[in-house]
């Protein structure tokens, strides 16, 4: 009859003993979880303000330029980059804030006034000085209409061709071309007829539209863009347009009646790959081509010179000519 009484002793001692032991587990592995949990947090603070830091670099400078957007007077005056230098614009540049190109640009503009190609090797300087590939760079640098900037002789003549480049934030990284590729790469054709149906139709049309239009129907996997896009664009915006072959001259006839001309041009002086580009003027007195160069940068500046006309006679393939 003793045994009974020490039995239920040993029982409420084993059951006491394993709610110990229960709650102590219990305890650790919530201390644990939120050691883990802490942790975790804080790396994610961590990652958002490296974040943050590398997506501005110059808070300073992106105050000094939205304290001058605000300033704008009653519509008279253009925004006052006069007081940011180009070095700091640069400084805050960043691919993810393409707006920031238009800041480059206002403050290059104030800086280098009307003639750019007079301040090539400093604006190559200040590139270099920031680590910053140039040839990303000819949106910020190259004026929109370089027919306005571009000298010529009384015996040429030049239309007055708006400038679009491959290297524009708004479409420089939309897809065109082969697996990979984008607009930056292989966009130049659709660049060259945006600029002339911008010219033909005295409207802004941009590279992003062409691109709209056409999609990846011209695009000819390893070669390029199709020639036949040029022919169908016109029919489509009725248009006339000529195929002059590889008739240099031909080509720079269609000028002085108002037509701009397309060129496809091989490996050679212009550039290491086939191109594209618009031919905007010709002075054949001096032997001179006008171009916009759709792949134009800070370093050639193509389409603020005139360039010996060999050099078409040379390295082009074929002419078209575009008009209404």
């Amino acid at each position: 009859m003793k045994e009974k009484p020490r039995n239920i002793l040993i029982a409420t001692i084993g059951i006491i003993l394993t709610l110990i032991i229960s709650l102590t587990v219990f305890w650790l592995l919530n201390v644990t979880g939120t050691g883990e949990s802490s942790r975790a947090e804080a790396s994610v603070e961590t990652e958002a303000e490296q974040e943050e830091v590398m997506s501005d670099t110059s808070e300073d400078h992106e105050a000094s330029l939205s304290q001058q957007d605000s300033t704008v007077d009653s519509g008279e005056n253009a925004l006052n980059y006069a007081d940011v230098s180009l070095e700091e614009a640069l400084g805050s540049f960043n691919f993810n804030h393409p707006e920031r190109f238009a800041d480059i640009r206002k403050v290059a503009m104030n800086t280098y006034g009307d003639n750019p190609l007079q301040h090539q090797a400093e604006i190559m300087q200040v590139l270099e000085d920031k680590n910053l590939m140039y040839y990303n760079f000819g949106f910020a640098f190259l004026p929109d209409n370089p027919a306005q900037y571009t000298e010529i002789a009384d015996s040429g003549q030049q239309l007055d061709v708006p400038l679009q480049l491959q290297s524009d934030p708004r479409w420089m990284r939309d897809a065109y071309g082969d697996e990979g590729e984008k607009m930056r790469q292989a966009g130049c054709a659709l660049v060259s007829l945006a600029m002339v149906h911008s010219y033909l139709e005295e409207s802004e049309v941009l590279a992003s539209d062409v691109l709209e239009w056409s999609g990846m129907d011209y695009w000819m996997e390893m070669e390029g863009t199709s020639w036949q896009i040029f022919q169908d664009y016109a029919d489509d915006h009725h248009w006339h347009v000529t195929n002059h072959a590889d008739d240099f001259y031909s080509a720079m006839d269609a000028i002085p009646k108002g037509e701009v001309v397309i060129a496809s041009v091989n490996p050679g002086h212009i550039t290491p790959v086939g191109h594209i580009l618009v031919i905007r003027g010709y002075d054949p007195v001096n032997e001179l081509v006008y171009i916009n160069d759709p792949n134009d940068d800070p370093k050639n500046m193509y389409s603020l010179q005139g360039l010996p006309e060999y050099i078409f006679l040379e390295d082009a393939i074929n002419f078209w000519s575009f008009g209404k």
